[in-house]
């Protein structure tokens, strides 16, 4: 993350600071929407999913963590989705996006 703000700095991009800035160990009911999440706001707080945000000029990104009791265990599916608002986001999105795959056989 200190690469990353290091180099759009140069870009007129804002700093989000490091992904571990955020009090480990907090319930999840101490949170309360627009709080920061290590670089990101909470837009939602419900039982079993949390979503995240961030928006700005270039990017709206939300991820989403949803948490599936299995038993014992859980899955937690992660979702994140972006909306590219400008050329600056595109090339942003150029560099830090997976190559997409597709499903045709």
């Amino acid at each position: 993350m200190s690469l990353r703000n290091w180099v759009v700095s140069k870009l007129g991009l804002k700093d989000l600071g490091g992904i571990n800035e955020f009090n480990h160990g907090e319930s999840s009911e101490t949170y309360k929407i627009g709080d920061v999440v290590g670089i990101f706001k909470l837009a939602e707080n419900l039982e079993n999913e949390v979503i995240l945000e961030d928006r700005d000029k270039h990017l709206d990104v939300r991820v989403s963590f949803l948490v599936e009791p299995d038993g014992e265990y859980a899955v937690v599916h992660v979702t994140t989705v972006v909306h590219v608002n400008n050329v600056l986001g595109k090339i942003y999105m150029f560099f830090v996006a997976p190559p997409a795959q597709s499903n045709c056989s």
